[in-house]
C-alpha cells in the first residue's frame, strides 16, 4: 500500500489542503505514472455531500477524468477506477500507438 496525494479543495470557502488515499501497489503506480506526464489529483466535498474527484492535464483541459461517489468506503472505490480510467486513457492507449 502507498499513499496517492491529492488536493483536497475545503468547504465554505474552497481552501486547498494536501490530502492521501493509501491504495495498493498497482493503483499508485498508475497515480505516479499519471503525474509523471503532468495530471494532477483533486478532490472535494460538494453541497449536496458527495464527493467529487479528478485527473486533470495541467496543460490540456480536454483530458480531465472525473468520479463521484458518496461519502464513505465508495471513495477507495471511485478514487481505482478514476486512475484505471485516466492509466488505460493516457498511458497504455498512447503506448499502443
Amino acid at each position: 500500500m502507498r499513499s496517492i496525494y491529492f488536493t483536497q479543495y475545503m468547504r465554505p470557502n474552497g481552501a486547498k489542503k494536501s490530502n492521501s488515499i493509501e491504495r495498493p501497489d498497482d493503483i499508485a503506480d498508475m497515480a505516479e505514472a499519471l503525474v509523471k506526464i503532468g495530471m494532477t489529483f483533486s478532490i472535494e466535498v460538494l453541497s449536496t455531500g458527495m464527493i467529487a474527484m479528478y485527473c486533470e492535464d495541467t496543460c490540456d483541459e480536454d483530458k480531465s477524468y472525473i468520479r463521484l461517489c458518496e461519502n464513505g468506503p465508495e471513495v477507495l472505490e471511485a478514487v481505482d477506477e478514476l486512475m484505471r480510467e485516466a492509466y488505460q486513457c493516457e498511458i497504455t492507449n498512447k503506448e499502443k500507438a
